[in-house]
């Protein structure tokens, strides 16, 4: 009885060889598919790593590009905001000044304008006590000072006439210049005192080598 029993499982292994055996390929096929995944796997997971390396590099540069950019933001915002200050200032400052010069000028028009209406009214008083004085002695007084400067200038104008005649003279023989530099020095302070001649001093200056 129990030969008969393995007997019949002996059948049913040999009967099962087979199948055992189709299952071995089967697992062979899925452990190469296993591993051909697990490499294509491990290729995506290299090529992910790199991409998301250069993703962080990439990211690392923005993030110092953001900070440069905010730095840089930040400087020329304060810049900025001290020339804006400063033109605030200059502006107050100029406008300040502006206020004091209109104060200025008009407190000057204010002034201007009184003295305008004081000359005014001082030149229609002095008209109207021109036209109610006798101006006859005024034009007879003025008549002799014109008169007494008329005869001064004709006295001046033969003066003149006489020294222009005597430098003529002089530089026409004028070589021997500083020989006769004192004499002409001497001659001049009288020559209102001597008679006009052609030729004053013939026979007494010297004459160079000609």
């Amino acid at each position: 009885m129990e030969v008969t029993r393995v007997e019949a499982m002996a059948t049913k292994l040999h009967a099962f060889i087979p199948r055992c055996s189709e299952i071995e390929r089967s697992l062979q096929q899925l452990d190469e598919k296993l591993k051909a995944s697990s490499a294509t796997c491990h290729h995506h997971e290299q090529l992910a790593a790199l991409e998301t390396a250069q993703l962080g590099h990439r990211l690392a540069d923005h993030r110092a590009d953001l900070t440069t950019l905010r730095t840089d933001t930040t400087a020329a915002h304060d810049a900025m905001d001290a020339v804006i200050q400063k033109c605030q200032r200059n502006i107050h400052l100029c406008l300040s000044k502006v206020q004091v010069a209109q104060r200025s000028h008009s407190e000057f028009a204010a002034s201007t304008r009184t003295s305008v209406h004081e000359l005014a009214d001082a030149l229609e008083a002095h008209a109207q006590r021109i036209q109610n004085e006798a101006p006859l002695q005024a034009v007879t007084s003025l008549k002799k000072d014109v008169d007494k400067w008329a005869d001064w200038a004709g006295r001046c104008d033969s003066h003149v006439q006489l020294s222009v005649r005597f430098i003529e003279w002089f530089f026409e023989r004028g070589e021997a210049y500083e020989a006769n530099l004192q004499l002409m020095e001497a001659q001049l302070k009288h020559l209102s005192l001597r008679q006009v001649t052609r030729q004053p001093f013939d026979g007494r200056v010297r004459f160079a080598d000609s």
